[in-house]
């Protein structure tokens, strides 16, 4: 019998979709009497839990990495695609909830930009590779319009503070950077097999 740990690392995403469905229906509830820039960071979690359904159902994204990206080789394991998925989306979107409602609404941008950044990296993949990838369709269409829109109102809301913004460009550029960090070394590590097309 697999180890109920295992079983969370394969089939997190199934749970999450779930759970933003369930976001979604108790989001008027929640949200009562919020600000249009509350409401936006809020939504970005949610937003995301479906995206990450069109990105990993099925192993979709690391089938998609080892195939083009790796050649045959593992770019990014299940365990990592899981703390990925997990500490730096879920975790850190909750904390940026926190963060907003109890502190300031700037550190919203903290996961708008994170968010907006991962839709400019899906798009860009996409044209270079001229290829849909996984998480593509919701990066144009659920991503793009939410951050530019949460982006828009986090703004207007307040004067942002230039701490405010360098923290949410460099969480939002360093993550990436640390993804693509290990991947590339897993690809170091691991030797080139014979890749039929």
């Amino acid at each position: 019998m697999m180890n109920p740990l295992l079983r969370l690392e394969r089939l997190w995403v199934y749970g999450g979709f779930l759970a933003a469905l369930v976001i979604l229906a108790l989001t008027p509830v929640v949200t009562e009497g919020w600000t249009s820039a509350m409401l936006a960071v809020w939504l970005i979690l949610p937003v995301y839990m479906i995206h990450q359904f069109e990105e990993h159902d099925d192993n979709r994204f690391a089938r998609f990495l080892n195939e083009h990206v790796g050649k045959g080789r593992e770019v990014l394991g299940q365990r990592a695609i899981f703390v990925i998925n997990i500490g730096g989306v879920w975790l850190l979107n909750v904390v940026v909830i926190w963060l907003a409602v109890r502190a300031d609404i700037g550190w919203g941008l903290i996961a708008i930009y994170a968010t907006f950044f991962n839709a400019v990296l899906h798009i860009a993949q996409a044209v270079r590779m001229r290829k849909v990838n996984p998480g593509l369709y919701t990066s144009i269409v659920l991503f793009l319009p939410l951050t530019l829109w949460g982006g828009l109102m986090v703004h207007q809301a307040n004067e942002m503070t230039l701490v405010q913004e360098a923290v949410a460009l460099a969480v939002a550029i360093g993550l990436h950077l640390i993804i693509l960090a290990f991947a590339y070394s897993n690809l170091k590590r691991h030797p080139r097999t014979a890749h039929k097309r």
